[in-house]
């Protein structure tokens, strides 16, 4: 049976998108059900990740879906794909009402020791801005970069406020001459930004990020031809996908702004 990714992923992203909109004004949905060290599992995320579960299963498709919540789930005997689903990144902005959250969903190509490398085909849904943002290895929707003369890059920045983390950012503010940062809690949309020079860079050393919340993100980089790399400026290709590795990121359109931040970086 031939899959149309493209169709798949974009029905799956919408209508999972009108379940997000329709909870909007439900008090129940931000509830939290589940609390790990760094995290919370909101009513909102466990609707809409069994959503897609069930709705990537009516659809027949053998594959393991890895999902924030439920783990690794197992549609069919004998998978082909693998689905990499955040259900809702950014459930607090959702929570306050603040429209900056997505749906992010990957697709990969099954085996045993599947990486990063294997993802064909992403996708990220602004679901307040009714946008869509998708990339595979025949086609990108609405990732045009654009031509912005800034007085100071400005950097999505995601950090720790240790010592030894608040001196590499200082040291490369002054590399950098200064620049500017934002961050808007949703880690997917913020790095679909720096692929479309909104942002100058996109950068989390935290030490946190999982697959769920770059997986999509990452495919739509590579395709655009974005730089995307650990910030100590190694590769992220063989990261694989069943071991749920925590992550720093960089990613950036500009090679002079990730040559510093390498610089800065490398070695850790």
């Amino acid at each position: 049976m031939s899959i149309n990714f493209k169709s798949l992923l974009i029905d799956l992203a919408r209508s999972a998108g009108l379940i997000v909109k329709s909870k909007l004004h439900s008090l129940s949905s931000r509830d939290i059900i589940c609390r790990s060290v760094d995290d919370v599992t909101r009513r909102i995320d466990l609707e809409i990740e069994n959503y897609v579960i069930e709705k990537i299963r009516s659809e027949n498709v053998d594959s393991i879906v890895l999902t924030e919540e439920r783990g690794m789930v197992r549609i069919g005997e004998y998978p082909k794909y693998i689905f990499i689903i955040d259900p809702l990144d950014g459930s607090l902005n959702f929570t306050l009402k603040i429209p900056y959250y997505t749906i992010s969903i990957a697709v990969a190509n099954y085996r045993e020791n599947s990486t990063l490398s294997d993802i064909f085909a992403g996708i990220v849904y602004d679901i307040s801005r009714d946008t869509i943002y998708y990339a595979d290895n025949y086609e990108i929707i609405n990732l045009e970069k654009l031509s912005v003369e800034l007085e100071k890059p400005v950097i999505s920045l995601y950090s720790n406020f240790d010592e030894k983390t608040l001196l590499k950012l200082s040291r490369l503010y002054k590399i950098l001459e200064s620049f500017k940062v934002r961050t808007l809690g949703s880690a997917s949309l913020e790095m679909v930004m720096s692929v479309k020079n909104v942002f100058s860079a996109f950068l989390d050393v935290r030490g946190k990020l999982r697959i769920y919340d770059i997986a999509a993100s990452y495919i739509i980089a590579k395709k655009c031809r974005t730089i995307v790399l650990n910030p100590n400026g190694q590769s992220l290709d063989h990261v694989k996908l069943f071991e749920k590795p925590r992550l720093n990121i960089l990613m950036t359109n500009n090679e002079d702004i990730a040559r510093k931040i390498i610089d800065v970086f490398r070695g850790e």
